[in-house]
């Protein structure tokens, strides 16, 4: 089955996905849910465990206007429902790339997300344009044009 992705009402971002089981046939989904700016910002110091039952809550109101998932299918009660805070994941600007970021000479690069966008992939891409420009390879990509 393909995920459900969904971006709706205090969600910014989420996405769902079917395993099966082979040895007792069952089925799980598994969901990430990220909030959107507003939301997050409304409720910084709230507790997050509630806001991530709000969110599921929400989520599965969302998900039953929007596809075929027959809600029947979920467990009234989630196996694992855990919030996350990450106060400061979301970097806003990101630093020009005419400034120096290697140092061949002493074998030192910076990277991060703060240096390539707002996600943790642009931190993966970050750390990787950094291993290539001590290697003397060119960088590869720029995802800021997608974020």
């Amino acid at each position: 089955m393909d995920p459900i992705i969904l971006t709706k009402g205090n969600i910014g971002w989420s996405i769902a996905k079917w395993t099966f089981s082979r040895t007792n046939t069952t089925a799980y989904l598994s969901v990430i849910i990220h909030a959107n700016d507003m939301f997050s910002k409304n409720n910084l110091e709230k507790d997050v465990n509630d806001l991530a039952c709000k969110l599921w809550q929400e989520w599965k109101s969302h998900i039953s206007e929007n596809t075929n998932l027959d809600l029947l299918l979920l467990p009234k009660q989630a196996s694992y429902l855990k919030g996350h805070r990450w106060r400061y994941a979301k970097v806003s600007k990101i630093p020009d790339k005419g400034h120096m970021r290697t140092n061949t000479k002493h074998n030192i690069a910076l990277a991060g997300d703060w240096l390539a966008g707002p996600r943790i992939e642009c931190a993966w891409i970050s750390g990787r344009d950094a291993a290539n420009s001590l290697l003397g390879r060119p960088y590869y990509s720029d995802i800021t044009k997608n974020n």
